[in-house]
């Protein structure tokens, strides 16, 4: 179990991971492309790009990395968003899942280049 001075510096060393402008921008794409979807009643908040930002940072971290990738992001989104949204009804009759629509979100979004 982690002491909570082990916590701190964990959460101190995930603010030191970089994200280049265009991750930042795919993450604002994506959660605002929540937002815009017609089968969703309610998308991502601001908070879920907090979110899916610091969970890219603690995915690179663990990875050995000191940048996030796309591919961390793209990994993270159903994770981190799917509990986020609110389908509509008439979508869930037709059996839609948020991480379906995740999943058709992000393959509608240009990956950026990796930058590190």
């Amino acid at each position: 179990m982690a002491s909570p001075e082990q916590i701190t510096e964990l959460q101190q060393a995930r603010k030191k991971i970089r994200i280049s402008l265009p991750v930042r921008e795919y993450i604002s794409d994506i959660v605002r492309a929540t937002r815009d979807n017609n089968s969703l009643r309610f998308g991502a908040s601001p908070r879920g790009s907090l979110g899916l930002m610091r969970t890219g940072q603690a995915l690179a971290a663990l990875r050995g990395r000191d940048y996030v990738l796309p591919d961390d992001i793209k990994y993270l989104v159903g994770p981190v968003l799917a509990h986020r949204l609110i389908l509509k009804e008439e979508e869930r009759l037709r059996g839609g899942t948020p991480d379906n629509l995740l999943d058709e979100i992000v393959s509608q979004i240009p990956v950026p280049a990796a930058t590190t």
